[in-house]
């Protein structure tokens, strides 16, 4: 079983380091001390909180700042989140919700953000919300808060995958579809090529995750790079593009009822569009399960966790406006006899900003439809980026778990190899899983609402268990590492758990009425099911074998 916070506490007086750095002032003289440490010191300083964790290092640092700041940020992937759930925003609600949604969205997710940013500083481990539940909770709950937050976030990350490999099949099918001339038989969008693309996408994400992890950092630094020059050239050229813009007053206030889909009221209707940005806004807690591949672990770990939320919401912000502000005709781009069926807005409005521009002829409409599918690719492939940081974050949830036996298998499951210095085999697990769980959107909106539900609500649950934890037990558990709110914690994570609870409560709800079974929202049903599976299994089982982390 692994060390709890006191016992942590205690073990770091051995690396030279005594243990008054974990609160007050004296914290402040500890990230003094840290921040001109150089070369081996900073890796002592790291091995030497990891130990007293419970743990040997067995995965190589080799991530600084940036690079792990790029992997939770390509994670995030602006480009591909709101790329594939436009539709949705523009659907329920329309621009309102877009551009307002969104700020509010990232205003109050910032908040959690910041709240595990500063437990990951305490506990820098590739555990995440895992470990961090297990040191935070008191003695008699501890194993079982730690087994539910360590599923709920294995499968809501299982998920998260799923849908950004679907988005990525999806957006490529409509890309092809709008480069095609008018009339064309290729069937780009058909379940078995959207199958296709599905699989070939996971292959490759594996792939790459199967190499040293110096390569994934590598590419993770390129997908930075290219969200955030990418954006502005998309937004630049699409906004030239355009001969018409919409105004101010549409962009900021205009109101799409949803009347089709049912729903009564208003506020309902704007409520349901968030999913656009809060499905988005998911993973930036990859940067704390890369923290026993970062140097310096304790401020690089929280400083990706919580500036991943920020710089997404600047960049994203960008996106949603240039796209908004360049369409043409609002009222057909939910019109099922348009190029792209009614389901891809983000394709819709570029492709009808060419076609304006280009004007009539038939020259004119391929120049439009070639051009448009160009411009297209620069979130297509930053997608492709997103769903190989998607497979990181997810092999190193999963091998935490094994190396801690939480998993069948987990002998296996907890290896390292050691050409790459990388979780092979729980790599291609959750490349499998992925792949399984994504079936069912082939060809589904109702399922792929299921699946963008079930990994919102699961990694927002499990991220608030430790926040509720900090805040009930901080006093008795919780040592602040180099990297802390100070008196703001505890309000900071008082407003992170009412937006979690709020999300819950609204990504459950009917997204249409009348309810039947084939419009019925599945998302409820979805994380009760992990709830149930969860609880079940440790009922009758779990309970007489887990205790927690295990030392090494």
């Amino acid at each position: 079983m692994a060390p709890t916070a006191v016992d942590y506490e205690k073990a770091l007086d051995v690396s030279g380091h005594a243990s008054q750095a974990w609160s007050g002032d004296a914290a402040m003289r500890f990230d003094s001390q840290s921040s001109r440490a150089k070369g081996s010191d900073i890796y002592a300083q790291d091995d030497a909180r990891l130990e007293a964790l419970g743990y040997k290092r067995e995965l190589n640092r080799v991530m600084g700042y940036y690079t792990n700041f790029g992997m939770a940020f390509t994670i995030v992937s602006i480009l591909t989140g709101l790329t594939g759930l436009y539709t949705l925003g523009f659907t329920y609600g329309g621009p309102v919700v877009i551009t307002w949604g969104w700020l509010v969205s990232v205003l109050f997710t910032c908040a959690v953000a910041a709240s595990l940013a500063e437990i990951c500083s305490a506990f820098p481990s590739a555990g995440g919300v895992y470990l961090y539940t297990y040191q935070l909770a008191g003695p008699k709950h501890r194993a079982f808060a730690a087994w539910l937050a360590g599923w709920l976030n294995l499968t809501g990350e299982a998920a998260v995958t799923a849908g950004i490999v679907y988005t990525f099949a999806t957006t490529l099918a409509n890309v092809i579809l709008i480069a095609l001339p008018p009339g064309s038989t290729f069937p780009a969008a058909s379940p078995k090529m959207l199958l296709l693309y599905y699989g070939l996408t996971l292959l490759w994400a594996g792939v790459v995750n199967t190499c040293t992890v110096r390569v994934v950092s590598f590419l993770d630094g390129i997908s930075v790079a290219w969200h955030c020059l990418g954006t502005v050239v998309f937004a630049i050229v699409l906004l030239a593009v355009a001969p018409t813009r919409q105004s101010g007053s549409y962009v900021f206030g205009a109101f799409n009822a949803a009347e089709s889909s049912g729903v009564p009221g208003h506020a309902y209707v704007y409520l349901l569009g968030l999913l656009m940005s809060m499905f988005t806004l998911t993973g930036y807690d990859a940067s704390g399960k890369m923290a026993e591949e970062s140097r310096n672990a304790a401020k690089v770990a929280p400083f990706g966790i919580f500036m991943t939320v920020v710089i997404s919401g600047l960049v994203g912000f960008i996106y949603l406006l240039a796209i908004t502000f360049s369409i043409q005709d609002p009222s057909t781009l939910l019109d099922p006899a348009n190029a792209t069926g009614g389901t891809f807005v983000v394709g819709q409005v570029v492709l009808d900003a060419f076609m304006a521009r280009s004007g009539s002829g038939s020259g004119n409409e391929a120049f439009a439809r070639g051009s448009a599918a160009a411009l297209l690719c620069v979130p297509l492939v930053a997608q492709l980026f997103c769903s190989m940081s998607s497979v990181t974050g997810n092999s190193r949830t999963l091998w935490s778990f094994a190396r801690d036996k939480a998993v069948p298998g987990h002998r296996w499951l907890a290896r390292v190899s050691a050409i790459s210095d990388t979780p092979v085999a729980s790599t291609w697990v959750m490349v499998a899983a992925a792949f399984l769980l994504g079936l069912p959107m082939l060809g589904s909106t109702v399922a792929f609402a299921a699946i963008t539900s079930l990994a919102t609500i699961g990694l927002y649950i499990s991220y608030a268990i430790p926040i509720f934890f900090r805040l009930v037990n901080g006093s008795n558990t919780f040592k602040p590492g180099p990297v802390h709110l100070g008196r703001a914690g505890v309000p900071v994570a008082v407003i992170a758990l009412l937006w979690v609870a709020f999300l819950t409560v609204l990504f459950v709800l009917p997204t249409a009425y009348p309810v039947t079974h084939v419009n019925l929202n599945y998302a409820g049903v979805t994380v009760a099911g992990v709830l149930l599976f969860s609880i079940g299994w440790w009922v009758l089982s779990a309970r007489r074998w887990f205790d927690g982390p295990n030392t090494v």
